[in-house]
């Protein structure tokens, strides 16, 4: 059976809602986008906690800023999604593991340093306009200007 997103987006949200989540919703994670004709489709469900996961990084984040908004530009993925918008072979998108995001009124090299300093393990990748967090076991960088 196919999972719908509405049935998607109140899952999630409950799990989120639960674990203490309170500036992010469902609909910032996971959202039928579409690119070169591929829809993005809902988040598996065996993939929602790794959602919660970083959502809770991403909280830290927006305290740690001042209670700057945190603006999800990309979450999860699908395979064929990610495939068609240039993804890694490997991206974490794809597991519910990362956020590509913007901290409203920060640049990215300070959202990327604040990683360095506070994130021992996960993934981080600045880029000209946005950051790239992921909550991956090991630690990974890469800078993309």
């Amino acid at each position: 059976m196919t999972p719908n997103w509405l049935d998607t987006y109140e899952m999630l949200d409950l799990m989120l809602g639960r674990t203490g989540i309170k500036h992010f919703q469902a609909r910032e994670f996971t959202r039928p986008s579409v690119h070169k004709g591929v829809v993005n489709q809902p988040v598996p469900e065996r993939y929602m906690d790794n959602i919660c996961v970083l959502a809770r990084l991403l909280e830290r984040i927006r305290a740690d800023f001042g209670g700057a908004p945190v603006f999800v530009l990309s979450g999860y993925r699908s395979p064929s999604y990610n495939k068609t918008v240039g993804g890694s072979t490997y991206s974490q998108h794809m597991y519910g593991r990362a956020a590509d995001i913007q901290v409203l009124g920060v640049r990215p090299k300070e959202v990327f340093d604040w990683m360095e300093k506070h994130m021992p393990t996960g993934g981080r990748g600045r880029y000209r306009t946005w950051t790239h967090v992921d909550v991956r076991p090991k630690y990974a960088r890469w800078i993309k200007l």
